[in-house]
């Protein structure tokens, strides 16, 4: 008798088993899924490993390989699915599902996509294999939304927007940006509200003829820390001449580092997609771009840090540059004092683009700022050799990723950057118009763009290219009483 109750929890347990199996063949039956074969899921594996980076500055997604399964798509493709951890997402009409899609022969897999479905008012969990089905299709039925096709270090491939089904010409995309870039917006002259629940702000475009361009920000919180990161779905239009005529931000979610033990970063209800929230940020997660400050002079030190982190509205205009520069790659940028090579007043050196399988994922350089020249200089002189040669870096990167590395740095700065430049040291340091075009100018009197002119008008003022040399000079140098002839000194505030 006392073994009766034993055999019958074994009965039971068995009858679970089988139940549980039987659901997971009923599920294949029910949604026209297939079986992957051990053999087929470790051809995925292996295909997977062998392409993935070892650089932790890439976001890594990871694959849930016992939950695959094998599908057939419109196109007679057949398809090895792999479900991703699913992030948060805090807005009720959007969606999103992200998986792993592997194509294969039937014995080996061929290719393989990180692949996310984003839908707008439309409920992609409900309708997983109808979108997997028709991956890279032109017609998805009934879908309004977004799919975007990436590498499987999460470096975007192909995005391609729907509505009702169909293709159409919307240029929308995910972007990550974090708690610090939002603090800047938040404090700009465009705006002053917070939290940030709705703004507007106006770009200046870098890409000459193209005039301001506007940013609308909507539906972010108030009070999120630097080291947040913040999800939007982000709607852009383009004027008829193809210039930038505006970008919608919209809020979806955000995640925040927290101590090991306290919880989540992120919101743990809501409506919307949600999930574990273990992987990265939808959208590809958060490229690092770092400018990390190694001067070893105090004072010198001060002044640059003053120029990487100050949250005023002229750093936009440099991040605007960088932008356009800049796309999706990691940028790691150490700037120290030193000797130069070449006894200039600052030098890029040891430009180099990481690789991960043929595709340029990080760009690393160093700058040199002469120890023995900018002692001397002012803090407005030294910030204007930072900058110049933070854009030498960013066109030798556009240029080791072409593969070319023709670019003329000098000639594209001063056809492109000199007035966001300008905007940019007068925003930090309240100096003249003149005298921050004149600092602008430095470095690029070389160039035909400044040669083949004979005077300059600036602020309704004609000047002679003489008057910019010699206003530039004294932020550089010293007079006899051993005082700046102009300018800041380091160490000063």
């Amino acid at each position: 008798m006392k073994q009766t109750p034993l055999i019958i929890l074994a009965a039971i347990t068995t009858i679970c088993l089988l139940v549980f199996a039987c659901r997971k063949e009923i599920d294949y039956l029910i949604h026209d899924r297939d079986r992957v074969t051990p053999d087929l899921l470790e051809s995925a594996q292996v295909w997977y490993l062998q392409r993935l980076s070892s650089d932790p500055s890439i976001p890594r997604l990871l694959p849930t390989w016992k939950d695959a399964w094998g599908i057939q798509s419109v196109n007679g493709d057949s398809l090895v699915i792999v479900p991703a951890p699913e992030n948060y997402i805090g807005v009720k009409d959007i969606s999103v599902r992200r998986f792993f899609v592997f194509k294969t022969d039937g014995v080996s897999v061929s290719d393989g996509r990180i692949v996310e479905f984003v839908g707008e008012s439309f409920d992609v969990s409900s309708q997983v294999d109808l979108l997997l089905k028709h991956f890279r299709s032109d017609v998805v039925p009934g879908f309004t939304g977004i799919v975007l096709d990436y590498d499987v270090n999460y470096d975007l491939f192909d995005k391609k927007s729907y509505t009702g089904g169909q293709l159409d010409n919307r240029d929308v995309g995910l972007v990550n940006l974090s708690g610090y870039e939002m603090h800047i917006l938040a404090k700009s002259k465009w705006t002053r509200r917070a939290p940030i629940q709705s703004m507007s702000r106006e770009v200046i475009s870098a890409a000459i003829p193209c005039p301001p361009y506007t940013e609308t920000y909507n539906g972010v919180p108030g009070n999120l820390a630097g080291n947040c990161v913040i999800t939007f779905l982000v709607y852009t239009t383009l004027s008829s001449n193809g210039c930038i005529a505006s970008k919608t931000y919209n809020y979806l979610s955000h995640t925040c580092p927290v101590p090991e033990g306290s919880g989540s970063g992120s919101p743990a209800s809501g409506s919307g997609s949600s999930g574990s929230g273990d992987g990265p940020p939808y959208g590809g997660g958060a490229y690092s771009n770092t400018i990390t400050n190694n001067i070893k002079d105090p004072c010198i030190n001060n002044t640059i840090s003053n120029a990487i982190n100050s949250p005023n509205l002229a750093l936009e205009l440099i991040d605007d540059i960088i932008k356009e520069l800049d796309s999706d790659l990691a940028v790691d940028i150490q700037v120290e004092d030193g000797e130069t090579n070449g006894n200039y007043p600052g030098e890029m050196q040891d430009a180099e683009i990481t690789k991960v399988n043929g595709i340029p994922r990080k760009f690393s350089a160093k700058l040199v700022l002469d120890s023995s020249y900018v002692v001397d200089a002012s803090q407005e002189g030294t910030v204007a050799i930072f900058i110049h040669e933070v854009l030498h870096s960013y066109i030798a990167k556009a240029g080791l990723i072409d593969g070319t590395n023709n670019i003329d740095h000098h000639q594209t700065m001063a056809e492109k950057y000199v007035a966001p430049m300008a905007s940019y040291l007068q925003g930090l340091f309240g100096i003249s118009e003149f005298d921050a075009y004149a600092l602008s100018w430095a470095g690029l009197t070389y160039t035909s763009a400044f040669s083949d002119v004979l005077t300059f008008e600036i602020g309704g003022e004609t000047y002679d290219k003489s008057d910019l040399l010699i206003a530039s000079a004294a932020y550089m140098g010293r007079g006899g009483d051993g005082n700046l002839l102009n300018g800041t000194e380091h160490c000063s505030n």
